[in-house]
């Protein structure tokens, strides 16, 4: 199985996420589990990770029925894309011409539209 980065951002990425309570944050939260290059691997290690919680409830362990595994697909440019959106998302909440943000930034429609 090849791990891949997360975070590169010039591959598609099959990225593994864990729902569950994050001592050192204080908080349930999505945590980063791993990323792998292709969707056949992604979906072996899918599985076999959505079996352990219900393993651990049948054993009698007591853990957050909250707590599930959830994965996500993040194409090339995946990344990019988002903080685009969120400079014009917080450029609107401060009260600026979104258009005007766009345009004075030089952005076409596909650098933050999927």
């Amino acid at each position: 199985m090849v791990q891949v980065n997360a975070d590169d951002d010039d591959i598609t990425r099959y990225v593994l996420y864990l729902y569950a309570y994050d001592p050192r944050r204080r908080e349930r939260r999505h945590q980063l589990i791993t990323a792998v290059d292709t969707e056949h691997e992604f979906q072996e290690l899918f599985d076999a990770r959505v079996a352990e919680p219900r393993q651990r409830r049948a054993a009698g362990d007591d853990i957050d029925p909250r707590e599930h595994y959830t994965g996500a697909v993040k194409e090339p440019g995946y990344q990019h894309r988002q903080q685009i959106r969120r400079l014009i998302w917080r450029a609107g909440m401060h009260g600026a011409n979104t258009r005007a943000v766009i345009d004075r930034l030089g952005l076409s429609p596909e650098d933050w539209l999927e």
